[in-house]
């Protein structure tokens, strides 16, 4: 007769899996948390740390893109859980080369304008002509010969200044309006 081991029964217990939620900028807590249970980070993408506060029971992730597993035990040397999964990543953005509008000086003239109007002839003041009958005058009038340069102002389309700022879309993952993030 062999004998039999009965009520005893050796059964492996391995924890569930650490269920992540993203709290904010490089910041992950595990939803099902237990006090009694050991977790682990490894990284798994990018660089940086995960870095684990007791008093929030929060991760906070170190590099800007960065993937950690977090797998639960019963202790240090026990088989571990199934991991759970955070990760960040930062914006990116599309560039393109936009042409912008210049403004220059352009269509420069000497100006010969009207002096204004004079009551009679030799009236004009020294470097002005007199003339008759021209700008609205109805009779003696002073030109004032190259009074200056003056220029239109024109434009131009200059090329090219680089704009970037059209975000780049993240498939599977999260937009957090500040980072994207993926978790499990």
């Amino acid at each position: 007769m062999i004998p039999t081991l009965s009520g005893i029964i050796s059964v492996i217990s391995i924890p569930p899996a650490p269920i992540m939620s993203y709290v904010s900028t490089g910041v992950f807590q595990i939803s099902n948390y237990n006090s009694t249970l050991v977790y682990e980070t490894s990284l798994v993408t990018g660089t940086g740390t995960a870095s684990f506060n007791s008093s929030t029971l929060r991760y906070t992730l170190s590099g800007v893109n960065s993937g950690f597993n977090v797998v639960a035990k019963y202790s240090v040397n026990s088989l571990p859980s199934d991991p759970g999964y955070m990760e960040r990543k930062a914006y990116s953005y599309s560039c393109r080369e936009v042409t912008y509008t210049e403004a220059y000086g352009c269509n420069c003239y000497l100006d010969a304008s009207c002096g204004g109007c004079t009551s009679g002839p030799g009236q004009c003041a020294p470097g002005q002509s007199q003339s008759f009958g021209q700008c609205g005058c109805p009779g003696y009038m002073c030109w004032n010969y190259y009074n200056g340069v003056v220029c239109s102002t024109c434009y131009r389309e200059v090329c090219c200044q680089t704009v970037c700022d059209v975000l780049i879309d993240e498939p599977g993952y999260t937009n957090s309006g500040t980072e994207w993030y993926k978790r499990s």
